[in-house]
């Protein structure tokens, strides 16, 4: 990837723009996107603690330079969900993900642990705050592959249990 990145890294319009945001990597007091987002926490970190029931779906985290619907995915969910929706989506989320994760290997093919490991990327994406991810459809995503490797479990633990009736039948 560096070697395909090198000839555009070093031609002269994109060099400059480059080089000056790897410098503020190593220099964060003038980093001017590192001191929005912490301005944004401290504000919305405020407000979404006492959020009840929340602003709706379409509720923005509004800063004085920029929305950031997605920057940070628990406190997007907090503040649009409140606290009365954010627990049950968590606690469904967990629960869904430790049925997923606690399951016989004899259950499993390989179609469901990559369906597993795809849910389980895009949701923690989702909450670090991958752009897109938590705001529009990537949550249906989340639930989609949840939804697919559940079902693929229950296939083969009720194929699991005609065999064993078949057997108990012979």
């Amino acid at each position: 990837m560096i070697l395909c990145c090198l000839p555009i890294i070093n031609t002269e319009p994109f060099s400059e723009i480059i080089g000056s945001r790897l410098a503020t990597f190593s220099n964060l007091a003038n980093d001017s996107s590192y001191l929005g987002r912490i301005e944004n926490y401290q504000n919305n970190i405020e407000s979404g603690i006492f959020e009840l029931l929340g602003k709706g779906l379409s509720a923005k985290i509004e800063t004085d330079k920029f929305y950031a619907p997605t920057d940070a995915g628990i406190l997007y969910i907090v503040i649009a969900l409140g606290w009365v929706g954010a627990i049950p989506f968590f606690t469904g989320i967990a629960l869904l993900f430790f049925k997923l994760f606690n399951t016989s290997k004899k259950y499993l093919d390989p179609f469901i642990i990559n369906l597993r490991s795809i849910a389980t990327s895009i949701f923690f994406l989702a909450l670090i705050g991958m752009p897109g991810v938590v705001a529009s459809d990537g949550m249906m995503l989340v639930w989609g592959f949840l939804g697919v490797a559940l079902g693929g479990q229950k296939y083969y633990k009720h194929q699991h249990y005609l065999l064993t009736e078949q057997k108990l039948a012979l």
